[in-house]
């Protein structure tokens, strides 16, 4: 008798997953739908900027986490990041021939798109399960736009589109683009989920070398002014937050790359590393809710 009203006292938390932007290495979050998977621990909430969008989308949708490298390697194939806007790098020159335009960027998008179509096909947003919610940018407002509905390919470009390289997406009348420059690790919106345990993975790079070109050096300029932005945004989700926020860092020891015959490994290895450092603490703290919820 006494078992079964213990067990009756028992209440299962709500788990918020929450991924941040980190491109290429936020495929170590692998590692994390693995851990959650092997102890039995439902997902209430999904959320994700940038890569972490793409990972949250992926799992969302249903992808098993032993396919996720292969669409890693898909989305994150240089190729599709190497076709030139003549017309926009023109312009920006202000050189004959140039055109701006709002819609336009940097790079061509279509390539991208069409992968991003052919691994999301008719998948609707509000359809994933568990709810996943993607965070975008408004371009035109600086505001933050978190997409739970609409076409996933198109969703997932939006909130991972690395403006001014890639073009924002225009969904419901406003221009999107990634969801980083925003939140980098949108916590904030688990929080207004009432979500009661928040499992948060960042990714970062902990280079041991010196930048060797232009855009690397740029690339690890918006990596520290986000991280930034993610470190106070993530202060404020805690003093608001009733319950338990578990941060988990991801850190590469330099910029791992899918081309490499390591690289991939070194990631998700990352990942089982950052995830072993913190099991006891998820699991401790979904007990202590689930005593005394």
């Amino acid at each position: 008798m006494g078992e079964t009203n213990t067990s009756a006292c028992q209440q299962r938390p709500k788990i918020g997953v929450v991924l941040g932007g980190g491109g290429v290495k936020t495929l170590a979050a692998i590692a994390l739908f693995e851990f959650l998977d092997e102890m039995g621990l439902e997902i209430d909430l999904l959320v994700g900027a940038s890569g972490g969008a793409i990972m949250a989308a992926l799992r969302g949708a249903d992808v098993r986490t032993d396919n996720m490298p292969a669409i890693g390697r898909l989305l994150w194939q240089p190729k599709l990041y190497s076709r030139l806007d003549y017309r926009t790098m023109l312009d920006i020159l202000e050189l004959p021939f140039g055109r701006f335009d709002p819609g336009a960027a940097m790079l061509k998008p279509q390539a991208l798109r069409q992968v991003l179509r052919n691994i999301f096909k008719d998948w609707q947003v509000e359809n994933f399960h568990p709810v996943t919610l993607l965070q975008a940018t408004d371009i035109n407002t600086g505001k933050n736009v978190v997409l739970d509905n609409g076409l996933a390919a198109d969703a997932v470009y939006a909130a991972s589109a690395q403006f001014p390289f890639m073009p924002p997406a225009a969904i419901d009348g406003k221009l999107l683009v990634d969801g980083a420059y925003t939140a980098a690790l949108p916590v904030l919106e688990a929080v207004k989920k009432n979500m009661d345990i928040i499992i948060a993975m960042t990714f970062e790079n902990n280079p041991m070398s010196e930048p060797d070109s232009f855009l690397e050096y740029y690339w690890r300029f918006i990596n520290k002014v986000l991280s930034t932005g993610e470190r106070s945004q993530t202060a404020l989700a805690i003093v608001l937050h009733h319950h338990e926020i578990i941060l988990i860092n991801v850190c590469c020891d330099e910029k791992p790359t899918l081309m490499e015959p390591d690289g991939l490994a070194a990631i998700v290895a990352a990942g089982r590393a950052a995830v072993n450092m913190n099991k006891q603490n998820i699991l401790s703290v979904i007990e202590t809710f689930s005593n005394n919820p």
